[in-house]
């Protein structure tokens, strides 16, 4: 035969107490439930954000494949390479195209991303002198604005000799006169 507490253990469940446990015991069985709860809720919201990370590495990568895939030919028994828009780019002497803002409204120009910042101000003067029928305009940079950084990455005081690859500047970014 079995011991007495086995017994009793067995026959006495949670359940089948019929009394009220003290306030506090009360208050303390449901914050503990909560704070499982809410554990439990940050476990799983971190789990969703971390599979659906991996669904966007994983989409990535399959893109990042597509492109490469695309990038090469099979002629015969040899595999070629496509060139890339940053090889023909380079290839053209690495231009973009910058807008200007200043007088008369915006003028889009195409320089070398290796020109100087002082050879990109002369030749807008000249463009400017040209439009207007003027020699007697004299136009400064005052600042590059950068699209992508959303910053100014060159103001007037910045040394004009460097290029404007230095400064970090792309097609599509603006130059306020």
């Amino acid at each position: 035969m079995m011991s007495d507490d086995t017994s009793l253990q067995q026959v006495v469940t949670h359940q089948s107490l019929n009394f009220h446990l003290p306030c506090n015991v009360q208050i303390g069985e449901h914050n503990i439930q909560n704070q499982l709860t809410n554990q439990l809720q940050e476990d799983n919201d971190r789990m969703k954000e971390q599979i659906q990370q991996l669904k966007l590495d994983k989409q990535g990568q399959a893109d990042e494949i597509q492109k490469l895939k695309s990038r090469v030919r099979v002629v015969g028994d040899k595999t070629r390479v496509k060139k890339t828009y940053k090889n023909i780019n380079k290839e053209k002497g690495d231009m973009i195209t910058l807008t200007v803002k200043g007088l008369g409204g915006d003028v889009n120009i195409s320089v070398s991303r290796d020109k100087p910042v002082k050879q990109v101000e002369e030749m807008i003067q000249e463009k400017y002198r040209r439009k207007c029928g003027r020699d007697d305009v004299d136009l400064y940079i005052i600042s590059i604005h950068s699209i992508k950084q959303d910053k100014d990455v060159y103001r007037f005081n910045n040394q004009k000799d460097l290029p404007l690859s230095y400064y970090g500047v792309e097609t599509g970014d603006k130059v306020w006169l």
